[in-house]
């Protein structure tokens, strides 16, 4: 193993930028930068200083923090979801008590939205209001409801691992295979992997 840096202000920057996990190369380019010692190591003499023990239990400690503040705490991430979708339904609620709305076909609901469109030429042109229904908001309304239930575990996904119906028994295992990749890229692909707690 390579010999760590000897000079203490060296260790104790690459030690700092370890914690706040910066890669090697930056660490030798904060180095180089302050003209200290240390911007020539091997990726060898970094790994030194991220096995000691007093790095790793302050790494292990940032870890558990961060795994338990924030949107990494499932019920933190399920508030904020929360709060979206119920900023989503004033908006719709603000919208339908609009009286410009009034004798709009569903203008009562909020869920329409009122667009300006110019049509005609030089001479002609003229702006006429479009009113239709606000499918982004529903949209998004509904992935944040979708999201929500998936938080809570209510949002089961039946992923059929019986090849279309037919079981599995019988099959190669190039077949089973296959049929295996096929589910997991509709997994990734549609996003209902678990998510973390």
């Amino acid at each position: 193993m390579a010999a760590p840096v000897a000079n203490d202000a060296a260790e104790r920057v690459i030690v700092s930028r370890i914690i706040a996990g910066d890669t090697n190369d930056e660490i030798r380019r904060r180095l180089r930068k302050a003209n200290m010692p240390g911007s020539e190591m091997r990726d060898q003499s970094f790994t030194h200083y991220r096995q000691r023990p007093d790095v790793k239990a302050i790494l292990a400690d940032a870890h558990q923090a961060a795994k338990s503040a924030g949107l990494a705490v499932r019920l933190e991430r399920v508030r904020r979801l929360q709060r979206l979708a119920s900023g989503l339904e004033q908006i719709i609620e603000e919208r339908a008590e609009d009286p410009d709305m009034d004798g709009i076909p569903g203008g009562e609901t909020g869920l329409v939205i009122k667009k300006i469109k110019g049509i005609g030429g030089a001479d002609n042109f003229r702006e006429v209001e479009e009113y239709e229904p606000d499918v982004a908001t529903i949209k998004e309304l509904r992935e944040l409801h979708k999201q929500i239930a998936m938080e809570l575990g209510e949002w089961n996904v039946h992923v059929d691992m019986t090849s279309a119906g037919k079981p599995l028994f019988g099959k190669t295992d190039e077949e089973i295979r296959a049929i295996a990749e096929t589910a997991v890229a509709e997994i990734a692909k549609t996003g209902l992997a678990s998510a973390p707690e």
